[in-house]
């Protein structure tokens, strides 16, 4: 490890695929402290999964306010908030971004499975298993939704949330038994209220969108989009050599894929603006974390002991180091890199603050928050 800071040095000199990461030097964070609990003996291990948005994470309330959320065990059966056999709570923690200090805690009644927060132009919207409910600043209830599948989808199937990067879009996902058919329904960010609703032929689980459509990767080869309120998908970028991992739309022109060894930022017509190659044995993957004005995103990488291992990155016995690597969309370069240490074992997560300012990450029961320095 003595010899790490040189290695990165010789690389950058010679023009490798090691790229600026703004600071010689291992950033400080500006605050950190303990915040979740441990709960080790309770953590559903069932699959090498790291970044679970499910059990744990942290999103930007604006760019003042940080929510830390974890799905907790209590010891007795809950009666509160509609789910009478739940066992778990969601609770959501806002802290002031700029010191860290806890200002209030919220919890409800939830699943073992189906919980989370997002943040979006409207406030906060917290899921608890079929049940969104739109909230103030103060974690106050402004509207509660039931998700249904309308008939048209499997009752018993899964129900997925995604939010766009400028948090004015929700759009949820269902799909079960019947692999060729899958619900898509647009909502406002503002006010949860529906703008579209329609039903594909298709049988996708991941999916990402901007404020004007749906995207998807085809098999690692496409980059699809289809406008809201049907399934017309046409192709907007072709990996060569296949191996797309994972896209999103950052805005509505600019779209974000990760590969194998490289990132890359496209405009909405498929062109390439950007492209950062990972150093050997480094892997970045995985769903980025975008700032809502689209100043940056930031990503997860990881340092494995061995090349055929370089795309397992959420099995973290296999990664020697980890870091996130925020990048800018102006200079189109990275701008940070902070390592996470010492390597998560139950709990990960990153976000970025809507003006791209500051960088927050959760490193098991570990809160700590960065300044970017965006230019």
């Amino acid at each position: 490890m003595k010899m790490r800071p040189l290695v990165l040095a010789i690389g950058a000199l010679l023009g490798g695929a090691v790229s600026d990461s703004g600071s010689a030097e291992t950033p400080s964070p500006m605050w950190a402290r303990s915040l979740t609990e441990d709960l080790g003996s309770a953590r559903q291990m069932d699959h090498g999964k790291l970044r679970d948005h499910d059990r744990a994470g942290l999103v930007f309330l604006d760019n003042d306010w940080l929510v830390v959320y974890e799905r907790r065990a209590v010891p007795a059966l809950s009666s509160r908030e509609g789910l009478q056999t739940s066992r778990f709570r969601l609770r959501a923690s806002l802290l002031r971004a700029a010191t860290g200090e806890l200002q209030l805690r919220k919890e409800w009644g939830t699943r073992l499975h189906e919980s989370g927060v997002y943040a979006t132009t409207g406030g906060l919207v917290v899921r608890t298993g079929r049940t969104l409910r739109l909230c103030s600043r103060d974690l106050e209830e402004i509207r509660r939704l039931e998700l249904s599948t309308q008939d048209l989808c499997d009752d018993r199937g899964v129900v997925a949330v995604r939010v766009s990067g400028s948090g004015r879009t929700v759009l949820t996902t269902s799909w079960g038994l019947n692999p060729y058919r899958t619900c898509f329904e647009v909502r406002d960010g503002d006010t949860l209220k529906q703008r579209s609703f329609w039903v594909g032929t298709t049988y996708w689980s991941a999916y990402s969108l901007s404020d004007i459509g749906v995207l998807h990767d085809e098999e690692g080869e496409h980059v699809l989009m289809t406008p809201f309120g049907r399934s017309t998908w046409r192709v907007v970028w072709s990996c060569s050599p296949p191996g797309c991992a994972y896209s999103q739309a950052l805005t509505d022109g600019l779209l974000l894929n990760l590969s194998r060894g490289e990132v890359l930022l496209l405009s909405a017509g498929g062109q390439t603006l950007m492209t950062d190659r990972c150093e050997k044995h480094e892997s970045i993957g995985g769903q980025a974390a975008v700032a809502q004005g689209g100043a940056a995103f930031a990503v997860t990488s990881a340092l494995t002991r061995r090349e055929w291992l370089a795309d397992l990155l959420d099995a973290n016995i296999h990664a020697s180091e980890r870091r996130v690597v925020v990048y800018s969309v102006r200079l189109k370069k990275r701008i940070l890199t902070v390592p996470v240490l010492p390597l998560p074992k139950l709990d990960y997560d990153f976000a970025l603050s809507p003006d791209g300012s500051k960088l927050a990450v959760l490193n098991d029961r570990r809160v700590a928050l960065y300044a970017v320095p965006i230019q």
